[in-house]
């Protein structure tokens, strides 16, 4: 199972995510997790079994697209939004 998220830096999603990540089980699913950023802080939470991955940006152009956070990742997310209504 591959799940993909910003980072494991300070925050409440973050932190529910590891816990959620951390509950599922080792022996049903092969973990993955890809992270845009490598902001790690959180990193030890994680049950060692999970694969952790980091995506490497050509450029931060490329890397403010990924990021829902950035203004082209807020144009895109609201382009979509629009067009799903």
């Amino acid at each position: 199972m591959l799940i993909v998220a910003k980072s494991l830096g300070d925050g409440g999603s973050e932190t529910a995510m590891i816990e959620f990540i951390n509950h599922l089980s080792s022996k049903k699913y092969d973990l993955s997790l890809l992270l845009l950023d490598k902001d790690d802080e959180y990193k030890y939470r994680l049950n060692k079994k999970v694969k952790l991955n980091y995506i490497q940006f050509d450029n931060s152009f490329y890397h403010s697209l990924a990021s829902m956070y950035s203004l082209p990742g807020k144009v895109i997310k609201k382009a979509h939004t629009r067009g799903a209504s």
